[in-house]
């Protein structure tokens, strides 16, 4: 699976209500692990990280420039960009 950027505005997603620790943890650390998103009718849909993403809200919302916002990671599960390893061809099927 390959890891890209999305601006914050470009991701759909529920709000949801976030515990204090999260927040702190975010805004000390940026997030550890990347948002999965689907892509439908060219909008990427947030599949996991909701909470999360309430958290950069409400960071964009005071600060829209802040480098948590500008630069969200996300795996985009339903495209292209996720294959299997190809290193299986190798192998002795015999």
């Amino acid at each position: 699976m390959r890891i890209i950027a999305l601006k914050f505005e470009d991701i759909q997603f529920e709000r949801k209500p976030f515990e204090a620790s999260l927040s702190e943890s975010i805004l000390k650390r940026g997030l550890a692990f990347p948002i999965k998103v689907k892509i439908f009718d060219n909008h990427y849909i947030c599949v996991d990280g909701h909470k999360r993403l309430s958290v950069l809200e409400t960071i964009y919302q005071n600060n829209p420039l802040h480098r948590y916002v500008k630069s969200i990671p996300v795996i985009v599960v339903n495209s292209d960009l996720n294959r299997s390893n190809d290193c299986w061809r190798s192998r002795n099927t015999h």
